[in-house]
């Protein structure tokens, strides 16, 4: 009888360590599951953050410390970890072009159990920390910062296109119309007449008056780049023909995207 009462007892201890057991397991997993959410939060709110501030970063070049992430955040996460990288333009590319957007990447992470023996940086994130049972997420902005690229040109040629819808148009009405006449600038800059008033250097398009006379709204020449589409019938313009006219928008780092318009 003692050897069955002992046998039931350690069968009993054996389930209650295995109850015991599997608690704690799925104790470890929600907590996972929570943490998990958090990271995903927090990467949510520091992508809202960066994309107010990702111009004003790019233009310092400075990288925004842990502890400027953490006072960006709602609330305080006890034991997560925040870094941004370093600017990810290319190297040696070109101002203006696409290749030399300094967009950054923002990781947050919970530690893993056990530290990496030695830290590991790329691109000034610790990746040797996005190991083991670390919970980890990066935030590329990249995406957001190309698609922006990708309208301010688009932007520029509808621009573009608005300037030779003018050129045509003015042609078509001028009875005296010659291939000589440059419709993108007066003759007369005191009496522009039928034709755009003259703006020697770049001055935007919505302050110059000639996105006034072009029936152009200041949405229409704001470029998400910057700050708005620039326009000269002078600089960088050909005052005979084939006449042509330059737009550009001045970036917030350095360097320009321009266009020159051609006569149609």
């Amino acid at each position: 009888m003692a050897i069955v009462v002992a046998a039931i007892l350690g069968a009993v201890a054996v389930m209650v360590m295995s109850f015991s057991s599997l608690a704690v397991h799925k104790a470890a997993f929600g907590a996972e599951d929570r943490m998990a959410r958090e990271v995903d939060e927090v990467l949510l709110h520091l992508q809202a953050w960066y994309e107010q501030q990702a111009d004003t970063i790019a233009v310092s070049g400075i990288t925004p410390s842990e502890t400027q992430l953490q006072a960006a955040l709602p609330r305080t996460y006890p034991g997560m970890r925040l870094a941004m990288s370093t600017s990810m333009a290319s190297p040696g590319c070109s101002a203006g072009t696409i290749g030399c957007i300094p967009w950054r990447k923002i990781a947050a992470w919970y530690p893993a159990t056990q530290a990496p023996a030695a830290t590991t940086l790329q691109d000034g994130l610790p990746v040797s920390e996005f190991t083991g049972d670390a919970i980890w997420r990066i935030y590329s902005a990249q995406g957001w910062y190309f698609e922006r690229y990708a309208q301010t040109q688009a932007k520029l040629n509808d621009t573009a296109r608005a300037l030779m819808n003018f050129f045509v148009g003015r042609k078509g009405v001028n009875p005296v119309f010659s291939h000589d006449t440059n419709f993108w600038r007066a003759s007369d800059c005191a009496q522009p007449e039928s034709s755009l008033p003259c703006v020697d250097a770049y001055a935007a398009l919505s302050g110059s008056g000639v996105a006034n006379v072009m029936g152009l709204a200041a949405t229409d020449v704001t470029a998400p780049l910057g700050t708005a589409i620039e326009f000269s019938n002078l600089q960088d313009s050909s005052t005979v023909a084939p006449f042509s006219v330059a737009l550009r928008v001045v970036l917030p780092w350095g360097g320009q995207i321009r266009q020159t318009v051609l006569q149609p």
